[in-house]
């Protein structure tokens, strides 16, 4: 991304996380393609231009040339190379390279005029200095886009750099804001990715790897093999089941033929397994984990839903539902197991590496000179037992160690001491709780901004799960857990339930009818419960006031929270290690609060200064998270419901039922392009 001010590049960075990048200006004033100044006779007050920086083919062989004739590795291929060329803190070095940019995206100050169609961006962007693909058209019939893709899909070796397909967007940017964003990616652009190659190897080993979540993962080694220009020698097989899988229940042996090929063009992954004839010597899946020793187990998801069925009220129901007992049966047996298999050994020093790794990343506490062979090295020698032993190290510690000298040291030192200042949210982050991310993180700790207040929010005694969700189980692709508590709500009156057994004579004819007028019912799922239930008694039995298909201690008003990430920080939270850890962490001076000097100068400075705002549809550019980011840096607050204390609503496509109630309260509602030039700092 390349930030222009007044016609002048004053900043350009990696796209990072889709919020954060990193800083690489003095870069990127380097690649020749990327003009200093914008060819425009009145440049816009500021434009934001995106794009794609590349090697090209014959580029990248001329530098892996020049690295072998000076004894060095060469680089494995040249989006890598390119991605850490553009890292290099020495400008002249991304110079010799010649690294290149096509732009692709164009974002103008709201002021300046906007053009209309993505093909007349590509000619602004080529008018002001911008190389463009050559290549882009516009298809006028979805047949056109299939023949494009084809010719492409066969063409694309010609190209002078690698490409791994093609993407198709709207043309209209008026249609592009309309149909706005999912979570992840724009619903007005498709990547089709191009037919992948596929190469034969022959399998040697099978090793397990063990994550920092103690998921044991099977990973396949083979004979090398040169795919998309780069060499594949191993590929996860996820789980014990997709083993299953692909060799249809025969299992993996020696010299077994694996058809490997690049998922995305990025990741090996297996395609299929080939047998040997005769078979080679078995190669099975480890019943104790290769780090520790501990037996590995494989989770039952079984025991709620056996759980409910063996209440003596619950048989009784069933025994008059035959059908909504086959239902439950027929879905205990394909819940045997979970996918995942697990060392639950808290000490096994692959979890605590796995850990530590975590911990120390950019987006947790971003510790540097902490990298995965010295965390080895520190457990291993028995330094590091848990997290917070990384603040009780001391330099003769270190220095005492091979490879570390007193510099490293100080420098590691220096490190953990800046991580204690990192806010809250980060902290949170980097515990490693499952389902946890770094969004999640970042809204928890707005929500419960202490360890003390979220582990109260989370004990042990919430109920996070209704007592009879289990019965939803058998009523799965008929009602789920909210159309199960209204129709619960409109049985729970007696006069409705009269109304019910007076038509029990005609139940399937006339009972659907009077329960497709059930709010969140319909005639659809009306006829189904009618089959399902062979009467109204039995119906009311199954919906009484007493069942609990909810839990009463539900995460409500806190986005992107829900039961299932819940009750993992409940189970984290309970667990005694982590209950130290944090008593641990807290005394070595980390931040396990938000700070009230944070809060308020965020609150105290920026353009939208205590300013509360609601986010509602899909934004043209911007994702959720990223609105709420500059909102928040520009002093404003976030919060996740209208309500007479918000001043404004930003509106985006399918915004819901927030803009009824924001316009019934009167509140200022923006759009995308009205946001932006609030975010803009007053002049001086």
């Amino acid at each position: 991304a390349l930030r222009y001010e007044q016609g002048l590049l004053v900043q350009g960075a990696t796209r990072g996380d889709g919020q954060r990048g990193e800083e690489i200006t003095a870069s990127v004033r380097t690649i020749r393609s990327i003009p200093l100044r914008l060819r425009c006779a009145d440049p816009p007050a500021w434009a934001e231009i995106r794009g794609e920086a590349f090697l090209s083919e014959a580029t990248f062989s001329a530098i892996n040339q020049q690295r072998h004739q000076q004894d060095e590795a060469p680089f494995a291929n040249a989006r890598n190379a390119c991605a850490g060329t553009l890292r290099q803190l020495n400008p002249q070095v991304v110079a010799s390279r010649q690294v290149d940019f096509l732009a692709y995206g164009l974002h103008l100050s709201p002021k300046q005029p906007q053009a209309r169609q993505q093909l007349a961006a590509l000619d602004w962007l080529s008018t002001a200095g911008f190389k463009v693909t050559r290549h882009a058209r516009r298809c006028t019939t979805l047949a056109d886009v299939g023949r494009f893709y084809q010719h492409w899909n066969l063409q694309r070796h010609q190209l002078p750099y690698g490409t791994d397909g093609v993407v198709v967007k709207l043309n209209d940017l008026a249609l592009q804001q309309q149909v706005g964003h999912t979570q992840r990616a724009p619903r007005w652009a498709v990547a089709m990715k191009f037919s992948q190659v596929e190469a034969r190897s022959r399998l040697r080993r099978l090793v397990a790897q063990v994550g920092r979540t103690g998921v044991v993962t099977p990973v396949a080694e083979f004979d090398p093999v040169q795919l998309d220009g780069s060499t594949v020698t191993r590929a996860t097989l996820h789980n014990a089941d997709r083993i299953e899988d692909l060799t249809t229940g025969t299992g993996l042996h020696e010299a077994d033929t694996l058809v490997v090929r690049k998922a995305g063009g990025v990741i090996p992954e297996l395609v299929r397994v080939e047998p040997c004839s005769p078979p080679g010597e078995p190669l099975r899946f480890p019943r104790h984990c290769p780090e520790c020793g501990s037996p590995l187990v494989r989770e039952s998801k079984q025991a709620a839903l056996r759980q409910w069925l063996s209440d003596p009220a619950n048989q009784h129901l069933l025994d008059h539902c035959p059908k909504l007992k086959a239902s439950l049966l027929e879905a205990l047996a394909g819940l045997e197991m979970e996918a995942a298999t697990r060392c639950v050994n808290s000490s096994c020093p692959a979890i605590l590496r796995g850990a530590l790794r975590h911990w120390v990343s950019r987006d947790a506490l971003d510790v540097d000179s902490l990298g995965p062979e010295r965390i080895e090295q520190l457990v291993g020698c028995g330094l590091v037992h848990t997290i917070d032993d990384l603040y009780g190290l001391q330099e003769a510690d270190l220095t005492a160690l091979e490879g570390w000298a007193g510099q490293s040291a100080c420098r590691l030192l220096q490190s953990l001491e800046a991580s204690k200042r990192q806010p809250w949210h980060r902290v949170l982050y980097g515990l490693g709780i499952p389902h946890v991310g770094t969004a999640n993180a970042a809204v928890l700790a707005r929500a419960f901004p202490s360890a003390e207040s979220l582990t109260e929010a989370f004990a042990v005694t919430r109920q996070f799960q209704g007592a009879d969700e289990p019965l939803l189980t058998g009523l799965k692709g008929v009602m789920g857990k909210v159309s199960a508590c209204k129709l619960q709500q409109w049985l729970s009156q007696p006069g409705n339930q009269n109304l019910l057994i007076d038509r029990e004579a005609s139940w399937e004819a006339s009972g659907g009818h009077l329960l497709c007028t059930i709010p969140d019912v319909g005639a659809k799922r009306a006829r189904l419960l009618t089959r399902i239930f062979p009467s109204a008694e039995q119906l009311i039995a199954a919906f009484s006031a007493t069942r609990n298909f909810q839990g009463t201690d539900e995460p409500k008003g806190i986005q992107g929270v829900g039961n299932k990430i819940a009750m993992a920080l409940q189970q984290w939270l309970a667990n005694p290690p982590n209950q130290r850890l944090l008593e641990c962490l807290a005394k070595a001076g980390l931040q396990l609060q938000v700070r009230q000097a944070h809060l308020s100068t965020t609150s105290a400075q920026g353009p939208l200064a205590g300013q509360i705002f609601v986010l509602t549809g899909s934004l043209p550019s911007l994702s959720r998270a990223e609105a709420q980011a500059r909102i928040e840096a520009a002093g404003g607050t976030v919060t996740s419901s209208v309500s007479k204390k918000t001043t404004h609503l930003v509106v985006g496509a399918d915004p819901g039922s927030k803009l009824d109630k924001a316009r019934a309260l009167g509140l200022v509602i923006l759009d995308e392009a009205t946001l932006l030039h609030h975010l803009e700092p007053a002049p001086t």
